[in-house]
């Protein structure tokens, strides 16, 4: 599925809970690309190893879990990917609700790919 993404001109970038080479917290990143793959690994081993060399950068979000490496439910993970990019496109001052019709309308459709991509597991 990634190499297809790949094909279609699609950057892929990975979503992890670990922290390490050139990964980058996920507010550092510019979400507001018009059309991008995002990667999300299992909840128990993250994205497979094999995936990894795909991958055009990986994110993270990161924290300090005391006496383990921690992680986020893959949900959670989402949908703080999810609020992130809604956060970088809306701008200053429109964190409130939607003032872009345009952008209010993306909504549905992300919850439809995610509920597709839910049943699919």
């Amino acid at each position: 599925a990634l190499e297809q993404l790949r094909a279609a001109g699609l950057p892929l970038l990975g979503v992890s809970a670990h922290r390490g080479g050139d990964t980058r917290p996920l507010w550092e990143l510019d979400l507001t690309v018009q059309r991008q793959a995002l990667v999300f690994g299992r909840e128990k081993d993250g994205i497979p190893q094999e995936a990894l060399g795909l991958l055009d950068g990986t994110t993270t979000v990161p924290m300090d879990v005391a006496g383990s490496e921690g992680s986020l439910n893959l949900s959670h993970a989402v949908s703080l990917v999810a609020y992130e990019r809604r956060r970088q496109l809306l701008g200053p001052g429109e964190s409130r609700g939607f003032r872009n019709r345009r952008l209010a309308g993306r909504l549905p459709r992300l919850h439809r790919c995610l509920l597709r991509f839910a049943s699919k597991r």
